[in-house]
């Protein structure tokens, strides 16, 4: 690690660290405050910041800022920015995933220290998708206070199913569990049902299991669409990354439903803080008619109830296909902070003109002053 400025307040130190490799990340969450495992969210946990690193931000620079008591961390916050200074620092995949990520901290007054020290280093940032529960927004109200231009905008909700009470029938409508049943038969009627929730864990469990996902994925609606992993190399490398990462934890579950022992729909999810998380779905649309990505997820609703779970996490945004499930969605935020530096004024100018070249179609003068005019109103 190089780059270390450290900053005592009082029993604790801050430090922001530069990785150049990922090594210096394994040395950070290695000690003995995140090995507690009080972060519960996956994408808070080493093996998702670590593949993240590996790919979605190999070509950005990094820094890690965190609160040192002694040999134990006690709070972090992993950024990323692109070589630019038309750039803000944002967390780790969180653009381009669209999965909520929030900092890592177990005390307000240690995320406080953090906060502050970017406030200080005036670091332009882009918090995509922070959860409803998340102190951040407020702690850098409050630390960049008369420093920065703060915007925090509502973002993009998600969908999860609350397991507490455990009787899963009172949980779906009536109409749902009869498309389940009628959806079964039709399936029988095909060959042998059978579903099988694997736990791969080794690399070499893992990539046969996984390059079935992928052809089951690029096999549906995905795949017409180009949107599969099949066609997103950036993305599958990150999966594939991950997936060995957390199966090595012993957290990966890839669940498949199989008729006459061919795989037919899978699923990429991870057993981790009492939660059942949901990151890929797929099925392949010659057996629509026996809809077999809903009878997935009902057999794994059926698993994560069996264990104990609190909660099955949909994560992605809100659809249709959802909310024939549920309808309790969990609120997010986007916030948005520009020092007032000249890094700040840089800062803010390439999100402007990247928002503005996104929801304007024609992007003649006229379009990019209305998108202008609008943005800056709703601020």
């Amino acid at each position: 690690m190089v780059n270390s400025q450290p900053l005592n307040r009082g029993q604790y130190n801050v430090e922001v660290r530069t990785v150049n490799n990922i090594d210096d990340l394994n040395v950070i969450f290695g000690s003995s405050g995140f090995a507690k495992g009080y972060s519960l969210a996956p994408t808070q946990q080493l093996s998702w910041i670590g593949a993240c690193y590996e790919t979605l931000a190999a070509n950005s620079r990094i820094l890690v800022i965190y609160a040192q008591e002694g040999n134990e961390i006690l709070a972090v916050a992993p950024v990323c920015r692109k070589k630019s200074i038309f750039s803000t620092y944002e967390q780790f995949g969180t653009r381009q995933l669209l999965e909520p990520t929030d900092f890592i901290y177990d005390d307000v007054d240690v995320l406080m220290l953090l906060t502050q020290k970017m406030a200080e280093m005036k670091m332009p940032l882009s918090l995509y998708r922070l959860p409803d529960s998340s102190n951040v927004p407020e702690a850098l109200a409050t630390s960049y206070k008369g420093r920065a231009r703060i915007f925090n905008r509502t973002g993009k909700n998600y969908p999860y199913i609350d397991l507490t009470g455990r009787d899963l029938e009172k949980k779906l409508s009536s109409r749902l569990r009869q498309d389940i049943r009628r959806a079964r038969r039709k399936a029988e009627k095909i060959g042998k049902v059978e579903f099988q929730i694997r736990s791969p864990s080794s690399k070499e469990e893992f990539l046969p299991l996984f390059n079935e996902l992928v052809h089951i994925e690029a096999a549906g609606w995905k795949g017409r669409n180009r949107t599969a992993l099949a066609f997103d190399a950036a993305r599958r490398e990150f999966f594939e990354k991950y997936g060995i990462s957390a199966s090595e934890m012993g957290m990966l579950r890839m669940p498949f439903m199989l008729i006459n022992d061919s795989p037919v729909a899978a699923q990429f999810a991870i057993e981790s803080g009492g939660a059942y998380w949901l990151y890929k779905i797929g099925y392949d649309e010659a057996f629509n008619k026996c809809s077999p990505g809903i009878q997935l997820i009902y057999e794994t609703l059926r698993y994560a109830i069996d264990r104990k779970l609190i909660a099955y996490e949909f994560l992605g945004t809100p659809g249709q296909w959802t909310r024939r499930w549920t309808k309790t969605e969990r609120k997010s935020h986007f916030v948005a902070v520009y020092p007032y530096s000249l890094g700040g004024i840089a800062a803010s100018l390439g999100d402007l003109f990247r928002y503005v070249a996104r929801v304007t179609s024609k992007k003649t003068p006229m379009d990019y002053i209305r998108a202008i005019t609008k943005l800056m109103k709703s601020g």
